[in-house]
């Protein structure tokens, strides 16, 4: 039998802080926020690690504007969660609808902006704390370096621009590097394409952003794997 929850609204936890929804059984206490307005990274931090040293388990459910905004990796960053299931995966509940949007398994392009992810509809919270998912299988395009490298001569990104003068400085040819991009997805964690890591790894420059709901261990073991992929190409 599934255990049922009992959940009370605007729920005062203490001085600190109020719950949007509070639903625990024997086995969950969640904190439920919905946040539809926009919130600063360091809000969200705080209000989340608040409720970790609360023993709560937080669950961020964002609304439609947080929803179209997601589509771009500098938003998802400041909304995404992870979780060892679900990998890295963002909430949803939009107007009119009767059920949560879960997208999970959040992966980036190694060369571009294009996100990866898959999606499942939440209809109860035993649904949501019982799911399980496959792994993800993302294919990606192949691609001509040589034909990526004009273009961004072209129409050079700032962050083409900041390692092409990296590498002329060092003496190092930013093609050969890209080049050895491994054809994988890669968690969206970094504050540019993955393809600049080793890059930024010899530059000894921070390549992770700021992730508000995501500990710094969990960030640190991503970028771990992620690197791997580049270990036996150079």
């Amino acid at each position: 039998m599934a255990p049922t929850f009992t959940v009370d609204l605007e729920y005062i936890w203490d001085s600190e802080q109020r719950l949007d929804l509070y639903a625990r059984n024997y086995k969950w206490h969640l904190a439920v926020e919905y946040q539809c307005s926009p919130i600063s990274k360091n809000e969200l931090a705080r209000r989340h690690f608040l409720y970790q040293r609360k023993n709560l388990r937080p669950l961020w459910i964002f609304g439609p504007k947080h929803y179209r905004q997601a589509q771009h990796l500098k938003h998802l960053q400041s909304i995404v969660s992870y979780s060892k299931h679900w990998g890295f995966y963002v909430l949803f509940k939009l107007p009119q609808e009767n059920f949560l949007r879960l997208n999970y398994h959040y992966q980036t392009s190694p060369y571009s902006n294009k996100l990866y992810w898959q999606q499942s509809f939440i209809s109860s919270w035993t649904q949501l704390l019982e799911l399980q998912v496959s792994p993800p299988h993302y294919q990606i395009e192949k691609i001509n370096w040589q034909r990526w490298y004009q273009k961004q001569q072209l129409v050079p990104t700032h962050q083409f621009i900041q390692w092409q003068n990296w590498c002329y400085q060092q003496q190092y040819s930013l093609l050969n590097f890209v080049k050895k991009t491994p054809p994988k997805t890669m968690f969206p964690i970094y504050r540019f394409w993955p393809c600049y890591l080793p890059l930024a790894q010899k530059a000894q420059q921070t390549s992770s952003a700021k992730v508000p709901l995501v500990s710094a261990k969990i960030i640190q073991a991503c970028a771990s794997v992620d690197q791997a992929k580049f270990d036996n190409l150079f």
